[in-house]
């Protein structure tokens, strides 16, 4: 595991960005609104960006956006000028979100929910590649906070039907990735709030019911929450067995293996939105079973976007 405190990174890229800042601009897709699924009549989308010039197929990064699994768009796409600069696609999908119960039918919008679209987006991209210009076999994959949990969730999750789904009609085709990227990802939900220390302190509560993951795993009514599912971790009494279940399939923690792609992890120092021991956590479990890691600990960072050292870190990794 490469793990270091980021004040600077050595390495510069020409971007070829032309005072373009390459970390809030935002691009236009090349090919828009591509449908990779219906559920119960409702279009799930996706975005390609493509890079100048390409002649034949290239590498692509498939892009997740955060927003706590309950807001966001394929629309924000901040890293889509630097990756096109480096001559690989950026791939923008949307997934089902937690706000939008009730407008997925008896589908839901509950965890695995997320995983099986995202999941299913690979799917299409390697099985329409040809006609998305991109290059079947160099699939990686890249998000932010709750979409860096979903791009690690669909990178370490393999052999798991339940957890891969059926949606989409290339059920046959494989979802594996050749590398994942992921900054400020939660990892571990049942201890997203236990993993604060003070200072910086959490600006969240995630035992609440409210929380992204209480929302994420389906307990968010009055008296439940991540909390309640933790001091009830050992109770044989429905619902909790099939509660602790569902939040350790919903955390990337549990899946560390061997077989995992190469993986880049980047964290805020001062996050006090999703703790930085997620991250440490999860770097020191890849680095256990022997997954090339590289672990950013950013210096002053808090939750969001990282800057453009890191940007240009990220995207030097999944390059290679």
């Amino acid at each position: 595991m490469r793990r270091s405190k980021l004040g600077h990174i050595a390495s510069v890229i020409a971007l070829a960005l032309s005072q373009t800042d390459p970390v809030s601009a935002q691009a236009e897709p090349d090919i828009a609104d591509v449908t990779y699924v219906k559920i119960e009549g409702n279009p799930l989308q996706l975005d390609v960006y493509l890079p100048a010039n390409a002649t034949e197929p290239v590498p692509a990064v498939i892009y997740i956006h955060g927003g706590g699994w309950r807001s966001g768009s394929k629309e924000n796409t901040f890293p889509a000028i630097a990756v096109r600069s480096r001559g690989l696609a950026l791939v923008s999908i949307s997934y089902r979100l937690t706000s939008q119960a009730g407008e997925w039918g008896s589908a839901g919008v509950t965890w695995p929910a997320q995983i099986h679209d995202v999941k299913a987006a690979i799917r299409y991209v390697r099985a329409h590649a040809a006609d998305l210009g991109v290059a079947p076999d160099r699939l990686a994959l890249f998000g932010l906070s709750a979409g860096g949990h979903l791009a690690l969730s669909a990178a370490m999750i393999r052999d798991t039907p339940d957890l891969e789904g059926t949606l989409g009609e290339f059920t046959d085709t494989p979802s594996c990735v050749r590398a994942v990227a992921a900054w400020n990802p939660p990892t571990d939900l049942i201890n997203a709030q236990e993993d604060f220390t003070a200072p910086p302190g959490s600006a969240l509560d995630h035992d609440e019911p409210e929380s992204g993951e209480s929302q994420l795993v389906g307990w968010s009514g009055p008296g439940q929450g991540i909390g309640d599912i933790r001091a009830n971790i050992d109770n044989p009494d429905a619902p909790y067995p099939q509660l602790v279940r569902t939040v350790r399939d919903a955390s990337p923690l549990t899946h560390a293996s061997p077989l995992d792609p190469p993986v880049f992890v980047a964290h805020g120092d001062l996050d006090t939105t999703v703790a930085v021991a997620q991250s440490a956590k999860l770097a020191l479990a890849l680095e256990a079973v022997g997954v090339q890691t590289q672990y950013l600990e950013v210096e002053d960072g808090v939750h969001g976007l990282l800057g453009l050292p890191v940007t240009v870190a990220t995207i030097d990794f999944l390059a290679a």
